[in-house]
């Protein structure tokens, strides 16, 4: 019997609702102990000794220094102002078509939810397969080294048919100074371990395609870019790979992180869904 018990309890505590039933007694603790008496007495602004000390606190982080005792009473005496203006605002609903204190308000309750539904550290299990399910989110880029020779394309079809010509000679006679050869331009001839990205940024990204689908590792020509034609020497590829977890433990487990902070939100905000209901009949999407 006590065994069942302890099975159910378990299986209790695990479920989504009970966690956000708790969430909810939180912020209704956390709000109650806050504010003990604006419920009792809107009239009544209590001052605690944590208000006076977090107040001590702020003035000392501004200035390098605790403040006098008439400065904490002229703290005291802005903070109990502000508190009457604010239930003033209010109580005259000065709030409800503010979009800039709906958005604030919004926001507190985002950070006061983090703060009382902290993410759990990942297990090792946790992280294995986050890392295994997200591999394309951690691989490293193929990467290519390649030598090229570049020709100026005023005469584009002569530039190709000599392309073509100087590839097949390079080709066939391994004496050949390619350094010697073609027009001159800014870029390098040799590239060593690019990416696409990186070889797209140099030389455009029909360039880079043409590249990465060139199994030879022989001269290949005319290859064409955003500046000419080239002769390309593809020397070696990398394809991509996922590094181990090891090698990667940080950023898989801040992703995992974030990955299950979005989830934990989700699940709050789709429990308050099914607390409000949100009246759109009377919108006209196709109004100006």
């Amino acid at each position: 019997m006590c065994l069942r018990f302890d099975i159910n309890m378990m299986n209790i505590l695990k479920d989504p609702l009970t966690h956000f039933l708790l969430i909810g007694l939180a912020l209704f603790l956390v709000f109650d102990w806050m504010n003990p008496d604006e419920a009792n007495d809107p009239a009544l602004v209590v001052v605690t000794q944590w208000d006076l000390d977090l107040l001590t606190a702020q003035s000392t982080k501004t200035w390098g220094r605790p403040p006098t005792r008439e400065e904490k009473q002229l703290l005291l005496n802005a903070f109990t102002d502000e508190q009457m203006l604010y239930r003033e605002a209010i109580a005259l609903g000065l709030d409800q078509q503010d979009q800039i204190v709906r958005r604030r308000l919004a926001q507190k309750m985002e950070f006061l939810f983090s703060d009382l539904v902290p993410v759990p550290e990942p297990t090792e299990a946790d992280l294995e397969s986050y890392h295994r399910d997200n591999a394309q989110r951690f691989e490293v880029a193929p990467k290519i080294s390649f030598q090229q020779i570049f020709l100026m394309a005023e005469d584009r079809e002569a530039a190709r048919q000599k392309s073509e010509v100087m590839a097949a000679e390079l080709n066939s006679d391994a004496s050949i100074d390619a350094t010697t050869l073609g027009d001159r331009a800014w870029l390098p001839m040799t590239h060593r371990d690019a990416t696409r990205t990186e070889v797209a940024n140099s030389f455009g990204s029909d360039f880079a395609q043409q590249i990465f689908d060139i199994e030879s590792h022989q001269w290949v020509g005319a290859i064409e870019s955003a500046l000419g034609l080239h002769v390309v020497l593809i020397e070696s590829t990398r394809p991509a790979e996922l590094p181990s977890l090891d090698t990667i433990r940080d950023r898989v487990t801040d992703e995992w992180r974030r990955e299950k902070q979005r989830q934990l939100r989700e699940a709050f905000m789709e429990s308050l869904r099914q607390k409000y209901q949100v009246d759109v009949s009377g919108l006209s999407f196709d109004s100006s």
